[in-house]
Parts: structure tokens; C-alpha cells; sequence
């Protein structure tokens, strides 16, 4: 049985969301199983039905049902998704138990330096001041105020030529490019996925029904199709950055092809040296780009936004007019009031500072301690170590790591088309991790991972 809490400062639909994943999960629905009707399921549960249709289009992008035209929505098969077969189910269940004494996970931030009290304090100056505009569901795009302080922003310091009227304000990055997929997947069928990328991103893709062709943008000629998702500022997980001279060439590309762009501004606001160029967006003339960001990298907020150009707008307001916010106003207006006030460019500030020290410690302990038999793939940008190490594959590594407690993470899933020539790194993510837990954490690595000699030159 399925139960709503509306008292809970959650959005309706994300509370469903979370139940029917968990009784996907526990095999309580299984492979197959056709869900109600959102029609149906609204009626059930009296709610509405755009929030049940959000619900079921957000568990499609995230690989737990699939959708049948004129048929309905269905748990999809999880093996081949996921992995979530009974028998990975047990080792994921293990997985979850076994206590790591250093976990170095990506895309994890540091809590500690999280403005939970300040934000508290904002949230209840909303709660005093905007009580009846609070209890209504807001703008489809997302409040005009949050889309307002999002441009200035953007245009300030990613170099964003933008209007607040083309911003939309989703929940997550998934769910912005979910929402995505189904505005263009009308006028284009297959997407181009510069490679590497983070696999979940292809998930996306993919379950709206586009087909991917993972394409390295040395040719760009050879692009084989008119819709490109690009990584620019930050290419997961390697992260390279596209030049200026690159990136007026893909967009000459996509003026003489007429093609969309779609561009992930995915840990633009930390590259440690340097200024970071502006965003593809803002160099272009022709309206042909997507921008996508988010604020999810810098605080525990599952809000992000898409930048979307005039022509798909108006597709947008065709689709979704009627439809709710997927983000609760409450959080929407004290993040506008977070941003207006100052708060979010100086907490950037402090949090890159801390970053940027965590990643020089981390660095400098892995010289130290493991000297030339290791070697750093990305430099000086964004919240992760991409290491080679000599002599161990992929799975060696993180398997002895694991045998001394500590978690590493496989690089070679977000390649599709040089898989094997990345078997030998892993992730290491720092931001979680003190700078003892880093020392300590590197020194069992070494222990795990090194017993013969070195073979890289320095």
C-alpha cells in the first residue's frame, strides 16, 4: 500500500518515486510487472495525475521501468539495467553492510562546511514572509524570483546569454535531462555522447528511447548525428578541458549542421588554477544550445536547471504548461534568497579553498607515498583523483583495496569506445575524507596495491 505524507517537505511525487522503488528492489514487483495506469494510480491515491506522470517518467530515467506506447509503464529487467538480479541483489545487500574504514567516493561533498544553519534561518524567514505563496505548487519552470538570481549568476561568471524565461528549475540533474530527452526525441532519434562520460547520463538517454553513438570530437565530420551532449568545461572522468579554439569549432560544426548541443557545465565552479573559459552558451549566436547546471556539487541540494534555447522552449510550454514544479517552492525561495543575499558566491569561495587544499594534500600523499608507480590522469579541476597504477588491473585494485577496507571506484564503465585502454585506473574522491583519513587511507592503498617494482618513468 502506498502512503503520501503531504505534511512532509517533500514533493509528492518523489515520495512515490522512493516507494515503488523500494518494492521494485525488494522484488515485490517484479520484471514485468505492469503498473497502474496513471489515470488509475491518482485516482487511488488522490493526488494528480501529472504527479504520478512525473513519478513514472523519473523512475524511467533511472532504469527501473520502461515504457510501452499505448501500453503503459513497466518494472524493466534490472539485471541488464541496473545490475539488480536476486543474485547481485544478495552482493549489494552484503555490499551495503560491509563497514569501509575510508570510503574515497566520487561526487560526495563535505557536509562540515555545509550552511545548514544559515540555511535553516533563511528557510524559516520564507516560512514567516511567504506563508500563502509557499502552500501553492509555483511556476512550471520553477519560481521567477530563483530563475531570476540564476541568470544573473550564470551570466556573471559562466558568461551565460540567457533570459530568466528560458530557465527551468528541475530535481537533479537526471530529471532535468529526462525532461530533456522527451522535448527533443521528436526531432531527433539518435544523440552523439562525447566519450568518456558519466554512465549514468547514457542511462537517461537510453531509456527515452534515443540511440546513443558515442563519439571522440577529434572528428568532428564524423559525428553521426545532429544532436551532441558535450562536457566542455569538465570531461567526466578525465577532466579535460575543451579549449576556446575547440570550442568555436563545434560550434561552427553545429551551425553548418544545423545540430543541438547540449552542454553539461557538470564541476565548472572548481578548477583550482586558472579561470574557467566561458560556457559554449555563451559564445554562440545561433540558438542551438542546451545549457545544464547544477547546485548539487556545491550543497546537498538536488535542484539543478536547464538553459533552454527559444525554439525548444516553445516545445517545452506545448508539453508541460500544465504541469507542476518538481521542486517545493519553500526550497526554490530560500534559494533564491540564499543567492540574492551573497551567500552562494562566498560559499563557492570558501568550499573551493577547502577543496582545492584536500586536493593538493591527496596529491602530495600519493607522490609520497606510492611514488612513481602511480600516476594522476586529471589535474586541478573537479572533486575526484582519476589514477593509473602499474602492474594491477581494474579489478585488482579495487578488490585489494577492498581487502583493506577501503572503497575504490572502476573508471572503466564511463568509456564505451576505449574500455580496455582505462582497465588500470580507478576514481578517487576526496571531499568526503579529512585530511588524516586521506593520509591514512593512501598509506593502507599502497600497502594493498604495491609488492614489486616500479615501471613508470618520472
Amino acid at each position: 500500500m502506498i502512503l503520501l505524507d503531504r505534511s512532509k517537505n517533500k514533493a509528492l511525487y518523489l515520495q512515490l518515486c522512493e516507494q515503488i522503488k523500494s518494492r521494485v528492489i525488494a522484488g515485490q514487483l517484479p520484471e514485468g510487472a505492469r503498473l497502474p495506469s496513471c489515470r488509475q494510480l491518482a485516482k487511488d491515491l488522490q493526488i494528480s495525475r501529472n504527479t504520478v506522470e512525473l513519478a513514472y517518467q523519473q523512475l524511467r530515467a533511472e532504469g527501473y521501468l520502461e515504457s510501452k506506447p499505448g501500453s503503459g509503464f513497466y518494472v524493466a529487467d534490472l539485471e541488464y539495467l541496473l545490475p539488480l538480479s536476486s543474485q547481485q541483489n544478495n552482493l549489494a545487500s552484503r555490499e551495503e553492510k560491509k563497514a569501509y574504514q575510508y570510503d574515497f567516493q566520487y561526487g560526495k561533498i563535505d557536509h562540515l562546511y555545509c550552511p545548514f544553519n544559515l540555511w535553516r534561518k533563511l528557510t524559516n524567514q520564507c516560512l514567516q514572509s511567504e506563508q500563502q505563496k509557499i502552500v501553492f505548487s509555483g511556476n512550471h519552470q520553477g519560481i521567477l524570483g530563483l530563475r531570476t538570481q540564476i541568470q544573473k549568476y550564470l551570466a556573471e561568471f559562466r558568461g551565460v546569454s540567457c533570459q530568466a524565461e528560458q530557465i527551468i528549475v528541475g530535481a537533479g540533474t537526471q530529471y532535468c535531462l529526462n525532461l530533456l530527452s522527451q522535448l527533443i526525441k521528436k526531432q531527433f532519434s539518435t544523440i552523439a555522447v562525447e566519450d568518456p562520460c558519466l554512465d549514468t547520463t547514457k542511462v537517461v538517454f537510453r531509456n527515452n528511447g534515443l540511440k546513443i553513438k558515442p563519439v571522440d570530437l577529434t572528428s568532428l565530420e564524423k559525428i553521426p548525428a545532429q544532436a551532441l551532449y558535450v562536457n566542455p568545461s569538465y570531461q567526466f572522468p578525465t577532466g579535460k578541458i575543451m579549449s576556446l579554439q575547440q570550442r568555436l569549432e563545434l560550434l561552427a560544426w553545429a551551425q553548418n549542421q544545423q545540430a543541438l548541443i547540449i552542454e553539461d557545465d557538470y564541476n565548472s565552479d572548481f578548477k583550482f588554477l586558472g579561470k574557467p573559459l566561458p560556457a559554449l552558451q555563451g559564445l554562440n549566436n545561433d540558438d542551438n544550445v542546451v545549457y545544464l547546471g547544477t547546485f548539487s556539487k556545491a550543497m546537498s541540494l538536488s535542484i539543478s536547471y536547464l538553459v533552454l534555447p527559444w525554439k525548444i522552449l516553445e516545445i517545452y510550454q506545448e508539453m508541460f504548461q500544465d504541469h507542476e514544479s518538481s521542486v517545493s517552492v519553500l526550497q526554490q525561495k530560500t534559494l533564491e534568497q540564499f543567492m540574492a543575499l551573497g551567500y552562494w558566491e562566498r560559499h563557492l569561495r570558501k568550499i573551493s579553498r577547502i577543496y582545492s587544499k584536500k586536493y593538493t594534500f591527496l596529491t602530495q600523499q600519493i607522490t609520497e607515498q606510492m611514488g612513481n608507480r602511480t600516476r594522476i590522469v586529471n589535474e586541478n579541476i573537479g572533486l575526484h583523483l582519476l589514477l593509473e597504477a602499474e602492474g594491477l588491473t581494474e579489478q585488482e585494485l579495487v578488490a585489494r583495496a577492498e581487502n583493506q577496507a577501503i572503497k575504490v571506484y572502476p573508471a572503466s564503465k564511463h568509456w564505451w569506445l576505449k574500455k580496455q585502454d582505462h582497465a588500470n585506473m580507478v576514481l578517487l574522491g576526496f571531499c568526503g575524507l579529512e585530511e588524516n583519513e586521506l593520509c591514512a587511507g593512501i598509506e593502507l592503498l599502497r600497502k594493498a596495491w604495491f609488492t614489486k617494482p616500479c615501471l613508470f618513468p618520472r
